[in-house]
């Protein structure tokens, strides 16, 4: 029986009342089921039924690889040429390098040695296995030896003790025939001491009273740490796990550290547009490990048990290939490192694992050009599974909803590059105050580029130039020592096209509410026919106030006389920046805080950079428009450039998106289920029968879409739009429902009709929930719904909450914990009618159990068990669906409103000739689950969920 389907199914034997149930499994599974099938004992059971006992090398290194590997040997191919690299580094440790030394920094952290260490006997192991020349083993013990004589491997700072792992693990495996029986023993006693049984502290927070720098396998589910700390060590239960005295700790390692990486798969690397919300360079870090545990297993037991098979890792790679220039060089926003290099070795792990031939060629592509060393290259490499030709890559990245986009003239480095952030401000995840920033990249040179990360053990850091707004490329708006953008603030792409006129459009309104801001709204857009980049800025105050505009560059700056142009010049590439529209003047400042910041000492110096500015004051409201243009020779100014249109008119004038639509407004749905209605006036569309709204849908970490049309069509069964008419326009209504758990989750819209499609929109039930309660005073009817509203609000936040969904998209301030709590169960059972199950002319049929799925709707479904196949009906018109799951046949009652959870469905159940007859209704199902159910956060939801019953029945 599958765990998230039942945890208790009793034959009913008293009164209904007594009746244990299992409450939202259809919905829980997507997190509950995160890595809980795999037991640790089941993958090295696996693993010895595909080896055998003491069968090395298994992690991700095999005989038969080693094999392929030799085969290339001076065969002049690229593997030939990473394996002389090998040998060469291999050869420079032993003759340039000594052992490594307990070489401690900072605060006792061991971080830099385990990873030199972990290098140098990655190197030395392959090598010996490639070369077979002893002097590579010697030495490869003799790192290893070193570092298991260390009094410890700092688990204070885990990342340490994971790095470590990793690298003895390789040694353990990969030289295992060469090391003795006391050797052997003496490295696994120590990875067991100071490397399994570490991590097992972590994972059973005990003992509570061990030093940790910070207890990262509770505090920070996001965090890069959780695939290295569990890849490191899941790699050293693999590679010692069959032996006798490693076995038991090793499994439990395995079941601990695969769940957590599994999970944290699915949270982390968005199933959207794959964006890491810790940047491009955590992104590599993180991934290379997630890459190395996968392999590993796939090695070992002949599977990862799904630990990768998941669409936001692949994804997340044209995340980072898009993110970066052509060179490539990452946009370096957040904790990365100003335009650091992103052809990274893990691009051929995930287009291998993927089969996607164009992400391995972003790694190869640069292997061919450079040597810069990598033991993960030697891992990876195959080259035959490279077609002849590879497929041609869009050069527009990005959808509404998405976080980030970029655009390019081209994919060679001549071509013209940029990109707009946007997403989320999380500090704790390596975030900045950046949305908003920009850069652009033309022939290779970074004209407007990110700074870069701070020192991490800076006083005050979150204070510092780099961090907040005023050390990016976007907007200072009434700047104060506090940080200049919300922490918090979400912020995602609102509008999104591609073709010779792309852009990206990203509402900064939250990001700036601190600030005075009433509305802020960034356009980026790429007109490619003419080399152009346009910001546009549309901006409007509560108040007249102080706005800043900025864009670094560790070029210089020339200002025009009048400063409305500004060139900037890197090496011997210029670009034409150009003031479109605005009353302000362009300026050269110093790259350093403004006076009203707070003094940070010992905050890195960027004295190797300015900003190209522009200063307004005592303004309320404008719009800033700038473009961008590469010179060419001999030019001083472009021989075109573009004229100021406001953002809302950017899609106009393309053929492919005037379909005459326009949504007029949307209004939340209030009718017990949970979703949007779209209103769309249509009055000037020309539209064939075959249009639709194309709605694009949240559904736990995945998208789904749905159309509704705008006409019927006679032989086809269609969800056709209702019309209404309000003063003296129609309207066309589209409604899209969602799940409460989504109910935060931006809905994508646009009007699709054959090839065309209309211009985009997105959404969410939250904004027009907050809408709502934020204009009560405005209007009569919204007062009336306000009730009900913060019931929805609440229900829906407990269902996040529950459901696991990112905490990013909770707000807590709607979880209303005292009255939720003050709900009982006798207060429930009085609300609710009473129950009868009536079964007794059916022979072994029993009734076992009900769940509630939360829909947009509620769906109430009732368990049975029967040998013969039962038929059901209902009294009310409810549409009725069956299924078989688990031994148990289902029937499911769909479409019920929270206002109608008190009514009582009547079925009817026949089989034989004969009926029985149940009488249930959700209020029977909610006050048996507040009974006996002990999830305090599921007993919450149920609580919430009756007082939006409440409220739902109190305002129809």
């Amino acid at each position: 029986m599958k765990k998230h389907l039942f945890s208790v199914l009793l034959v009913l034997a008293l009164l209904i009342g007594m009746m244990p149930v299992q409450v939202f499994a259809q919905e829980k599974a997507q997190t509950e089921e995160y890595g809980s099938f795999v037991d640790g004992e089941k993958v090295i059971s696996d693993m010895i039924e595909k080896n055998g006992m003491n069968a090395h090398p298994r992690i991700i290194m095999t005989d038969q690889k080693f094999k392929d590997l030799k085969s290339h040997l001076n065969d002049g191919s690229l593997t030939a040429k990473l394996l002389e690299e090998l040998r060469l580094e291999a050869n420079r440790i032993i003759n340039e390098t000594t052992v490594s030394t307990y070489d401690a920094y900072g605060d006792k952290h061991l971080l830099e040695t385990s990873k030199r260490i972990q290098r140098h006997i990655a190197t030395l192991a392959l090598a010996y296995n490639i070369y077979g020349e002893n002097k590579y083993a010697q030495r490869c013990y003799e790192e290893m030896k070193a570092a298991c004589n260390f009094p410890d491997w700092s688990p204070k700072h885990f990342l340490d003790t994971a790095e470590m792992c990793t690298g003895i693990a390789y040694g353990y495996d990969w030289i295992y025939s060469w090391l003795n029986k006391d050797q052997r023993d003496f490295i696994r006693g120590n990875l067991i001491k100071k490397g399994l049984n570490q991590v097992l502290e972590d994972y059973k927070d005990s003992p509570s009273d061990r030093q940790r720098t910070y207890k990262w396998y509770q505090d920070l589910e996001g965090d890069n740490w959780q695939l290295v700390c569990t890849g490191g060590t899941n790699l050293a239960a693999l590679a010692i796990g069959d032996e006798k005295n490693a076995r038991s700790v090793a499994a439990q390692v395995l079941t601990y550290g695969y769940k957590r990486a599994y999970s944290f798969v699915r949270r982390a690397y968005s199933a959207q547009d794959g964006t890491y919300l810790e940047g491009l360079g955590y992104w590599d870090y993180a991934t290379y490990y997630l890459g190395l545990q996968s392999s590993a297993l796939i090695s070992a037991t002949g599977t990862d048990y799904g630990l990768a098979d998941y669409d936001g890792i692949a994804k997340s790679a044209d995340f980072v290939r898009y993110m970066s220039s052509n060179s490539p060089k990452s946009f370096s926003f957040g904790d990365d490192r100003e335009s650091r290099d992103t052809g990274w070795a893990v691009f051929l792990w995930v287009g291998g694992h993927f089969n996607l031939p164009e992400l391995t060629e972003v790694r190869l592509k640069k292997k061919r050009k450079t040597s810069d060393y990598s033991y993960l290259d030697v891992l990876w490499i195959d080259e035959s599974q490279q077609p002849a030709s590879l497929p041609q890559s869009k050069t527009d990245w990005g959808s509404v909803g998405s976080s980030n986009a970029s655009f390019r003239t081209s994919w060679e480095e001549s071509g013209l590059v940029t990109a707009l952030h946007a997403g989320e401000n999380c500090y704790k995840y390596h975030g900045h105050y950046d949305l908003g920033s920009f850069y652009i990249e033309s022939g290779g040179s970074r004209f407007f580029t990110d700074l870069g990360n701070e020192d991490y053990e800076l006083k005050n850091r979150q204070y510092s130039y780099r961090i907040k707004a005023e050390g990016h490329n976007t907007l200072v708006i009434n700047p104060t020592e506090d940080i200049d953008q919300a922490e918090g603030a979400n912020c995602l792409i609102t509008e999104f096209k591609n073709g010779n006129e792309a852009y990206a459009i990203t509402d900064l309104t939250d990001a700036y509410k601190p600030s005075g801001a009433k509305r802020v709204v960034r356009g980026l857009k790429l007109i490619k026919d003419k080399n152009c980049v346009i910001i546009q800025d549309e901006i409007s105050l509560n108040k007249a106030g102080e706005i800043y505009w900025f864009a670094h560059t560790a070029g210089q700056i020339k200002v025009a006389s009048d400063g409305k142009s500004a060139i900037v010049t890197v090496g011997s590439d210029r670009l034409w920046v150009k003031l479109l529209s605005g009353s302000g003047r362009f300026t050269a400042m110093k790259a350093e805080p403004l006076p009203t910041s707070m003094s940070v000492p010992n905050a890195t110096d960027n004295s190797d950079y300015r900003k190209l500015a522009i200063h307004l004051t005592n303004t309320k409201d404008t719009t800033i428009s700038v473009a961008c243009i590469p010179l060419k020779n001999g030019e001083t100014t472009p021989s075109w450039a573009p004229t100021v249109k406001a953002l809302s008119e950017w899609s106009k004038g393309d053929s492919t998106l005037d379909l005459g639509d326009h949504l007029h407004g949307c209004k939340l749905s209030l009718s017990g289920d949970i979703g949007v209605n779209f209103y769309m006036d249509l009055s000037s569309a020309v539209l064939s029968e075959d249009a639709y709204l194309e709605f694009t849908v949240p559904s736990g970490s995945k998208t789904e879409t749905r159309k509704v049309y705008v006409k019927a069509k006679k032989g086809e069964n269609r969800t056709v739009a209702q019309t209404v008419t309000e003063g003296k326009k129609t309207y066309c209504v589209f409604k899209c429902q969602v799940s409460a758990k989504d109910y935060a989750s931006n809905i994508g819209v646009r009007m699709v009709d054959g090839s065309k499609s209309g211009k985009k929109y997105s959404y969410s039930v939250k904004t027009y929930a907050d809408y709502l309660l934020s204009h009560v005073n405005d209007n009569a009817e919204y007062k009336k719904a306000a009730p009900l509203v913060k019931a929805l609000l609440c229900y829906c936040t407990w269902a996040q909450t529950y459901f696991g969904i990112n905490q990013s998209l909770i707000d807590r301030s709607y979880l209303n914990t005292d009255v939720v709590s003050a709900v009982t169960s006798k207060e429930v059972r009085e609300a609710a009618p009473a129950s009868e199950v009536v079964l007794d002319q059916l022979s072994g049929v029993t009734f076992a159990g009900s769940n509630i799925s939360l829909k947009s709707e509620t769906i109430l479904s009732l368990y049975f068990k029967s040998s013969s196949t039962l038929t059901f009906s209902c009294n009310r018109g409810n549409k009725l669906e069956t299924a078989k799951e688990d031994g148990y046949q289902v029937v499911r009652i769909c479409g019920i409103s929270a206002s109608d959870f008190d009514e009582i469905f009547e079925l009817k159940i026949s089989c034989g000739g004969k009926e029985g007859m149940i009488r249930y209704s959700v209020l029977n199902h909610i006050y048996n689950a507040l009974c006996y159910y002990s999830d305090d956060t599921l007993l919450s939801l149920e609580k919430a969920l009756y007082l939006y019953h409440k409220a739902a029945e109190a305002y129809s």
